[in-house]
């Protein structure tokens, strides 16, 4: 009895054996995770860029696989967006977007069923994504002892060698003539001494900075001597 009783278990483990190997065997190819590497160009704010998905398994591009992207982009319009593709047959995906002063992207692989085979997810942060600021400029006149009108220009906004021109608004206010051009010093400052041509009435003056490296056109307001 104890005899038959091994050898009935005997046959049950080699009946058990190949299904429990086959338990432990890997999942098909199709159903393995996928590697997936995901780019975003670098650009200026504002632009537009295509963005790439290379989606892989064992070292080989797979093809046909469903892509979904989602962005942000912030200071643009719109703030986000979504899109979904296919890899090709070189395992990529590609999608445009524009890029923000903050971009975040987001790329995911999709099963049959919409399950997530794998995922990635990339920022990219641009420092200024806006026009140099506008330089402030202040002039003030007045008369000079002699008679000649006196003006000064200061700003701390320009840099040093910065041109700035002089000019005069005719009496029937119709034009502006540039009289001088002349340069910032060090601390910010330009002066000029103009001829009086207006005897006791009002002279309008005002100055422009030229546009350099760091900094827009700017001009100041309209300055009256006496």
């Amino acid at each position: 009895m104890t005899r038959r009783l091994l050898l009935f278990l005997s046959v049950v483990l080699l009946v058990l054996a190949p299904g429990s190997a086959r338990a432990e065997e890997a999942p098909p190819r199709d159903e393995a995770p996928v590697d997936v590497a995901l780019s975003l160009p670098v650009g200026s704010y504002g632009e537009t860029v295509t963005a790439e998905l290379l989606a892989g398994r064992g070292g080989e591009p797979v093809p046909g696989l469903t892509v979904e992207f989602s962005w942000t982009s912030s200071g643009v319009e719109p703030e986000s967006g979504r899109a979904t593709t296919t890899t090709d047959e070189a395992g990529t995906a590609r999608t445009d977007l524009v890029l923000g002063e903050h971009t975040v992207l987001t790329g995911r692989v999709l099963g049959a069923e919409g399950e997530e085979l794998g995922a990635s997810t990339v920022s990219y942060g641009i420092v200024c994504r806006c026009s140099p600021l506008i330089p402030t400029l202040t002039a003030t006149g007045v008369a000079a002892r002699n008679g000649d009108d006196r003006l000064v220009l200061r700003t701390h906004d320009l840099p040093v060698g910065a041109v700035v021109d002089l000019f005069r608004v005719t009496p029937d206010g119709e034009r502006a003539d540039r009289i001088r051009r002349s340069r910032v010093d060090e601390d910010g400052r330009r002066s000029w001494r103009v001829t009086d041509h207006n005897g006791s009435r009002a002279t309008r003056y005002y100055a422009v900075a030229l546009p350099t490296e760091t900094s827009p056109r700017a001009r100041t307001s309209v300055v009256r001597v006496r």
